[in-house]
């Protein structure tokens, strides 16, 4: 039985030279360019056995797909795949459930390698990029144990950067307004701080938004 891959990505380009390298490695696959595609492909009922989403879609954010995928709970392992090399990033996607990422740099024969690992059930890093991530996750979690703020709310707290409403937020996330409304309290209260304005100049001080 052949293995179905899901590709979410906006960049046909990319996209066309992406399904050309999956099927001479005789892998099946389908290839969607919009969120609301990727939802109806997710279903467990279109068989997929794993999905490679591209983070950076075009008037969109990849990484709600993550979003999706974790409040349905779905269980398709999904790689990432970004041009972005920063370790806040890719940290990010392994907290929201990420199974991988897969820089656009990477060959193709190491990206082929990638999802054979992570299809083998083992999450896959980059060499590179494994000591920085690790950096990284250490301060977040230093932190985040210093201000009893938990990772939900640091997802909250990067959408608040961007300057999303908390309706807009709760729609990224997946949660409710009201839901939404509570972390930010639960933020201020951490942090000390009046309004947003105020939380958002002291995380970045504390290093909760690099």
């Amino acid at each position: 039985m052949s293995i179905k891959i899901l590709v979410v990505d906006d960049h046909q380009l990319f996209l066309d030279g992406l399904e050309f390298i999956l099927r001479e490695n005789a892998f099946e696959v389908e290839c969607v360019s919009t969120i609301d595609d990727a939802k109806i492909f997710l279903q467990p009922k279109n068989g997929f056995d794993l999905a490679l989403i591209d983070i950076d879609l075009s008037g969109t954010d990849g990484l709600q797909i993550l979003n999706y995928v974790r409040s349905e709970k779905l269980l398709i392992p999904i790689i990432t795949i970004s041009a972005n090399l920063k370790p806040a990033l890719i940290s990010r996607c392994f907290a929201l459930g990420a199974s991988g990422y897969i820089p656009k740099s990477l060959s193709a024969s190491a990206m082929i390698g990638a999802i054979n690992q992570v299809l083998s059930g083992i999450n896959f890093i980059p060499d590179n990029l494994k000591n920085a991530i690790s950096q990284y996750d250490q301060k977040i979690e230093r932190l985040s144990k210093l201000y009893g703020i938990r990772s939900r709310q640091l997802e909250v707290l990067k959408y608040m950067e961007t300057g999303l409403s908390n309706k807009d937020i709760g729609k990224k996330l997946f949660i409710s307004e009201a839901t939404v409304k509570s972390h930010v309290a639960t933020l201020f209260k951490a942090m000390n701080a009046k309004n947003r304005v105020d939380c958002l100049n002291l995380a970045r001080i504390q290093g909760l938004l690099d």
